[in-house]
């Protein structure tokens, strides 16, 4: 059964199979738009974007959020770094697919032509997000300003269930007192779960 820890009180509890001696053992990221990490929501661990690029779940860690609410000014300043961020990854997109024509422009010298690309990339780039409308549902946007969420990591793991019930037993565990690297002083077992 899981032994938990917290990786970080505000954000997620964090759990391992304590048997499972394949840390190598992964699984094909499902990352859905319409799963968000809200309070209680049940995601897979992986290891990070620099030596993960196809974002492979582990098949033996996991972690529950926790989160944190958001006011209204939060929630705006949110907003804006969430379209900034989807900006870039739009706009590094659009650089990937112009890449040979950069490269050549670069062997050119031609800086005219290379900051008249980006201007037209960036350009190009604002009306894609436009055109897609708001980062965030009406449904994110409530959840956000009345429940725990942790938004930096949406989109970037693999969401695959929800805590229903029992949500003040993680409360208890994010409580405990820990020792080096956040783990609680003795460890949390769960003794048994159940599929709903």
């Amino acid at each position: 059964m899981p032994i938990y820890w917290h990786s970080d009180r505000l954000i997620v509890l964090f759990g391992v199979l304590p048997d499972s001696n394949r840390s190598d053992y992964t699984l094909q990221a499902e990352i859905c738009d319409g799963l968000f990490h809200r309070r209680g929501a049940l995601a897979a661990a992986r290891h990070g974007d620099e030596v993960n690029l196809d974002r492979r779940s582990s098949g033996s860690q996991f972690y529950i959020v926790w989160g944190q609410t958001y006011n209204a000014a939060q929630l705006k300043q949110l907003e804006k770094q969430l379209q900034m961020q989807a900006l870039q990854e739009v706009f590094n997109g659009l650089v990937s697919e112009h890449r040979a024509e950069i490269l050549q422009l670069r062997k050119d010298r031609n800086r005219a032509g290379l900051q008249e690309l980006q201007d037209a990339l960036e350009k190009q780039a604002r009306a894609i997000l436009k055109e897609n409308g708001s980062l965030l549902t009406s449904e994110q946007l409530e959840v956000y300003t009345t429940q725990g969420v942790t938004p930096h990591l949406d989109g970037q793991y693999t969401v695959f269930g929800e805590i229903e019930e029992v949500l003040d037993v993680e409360e208890d565990i994010q409580q405990l007192p820990t020792r080096r690297c956040d783990r609680p002083v003795n460890d949390v077992v769960v003794l048994n779960m159940e599929r709903l």
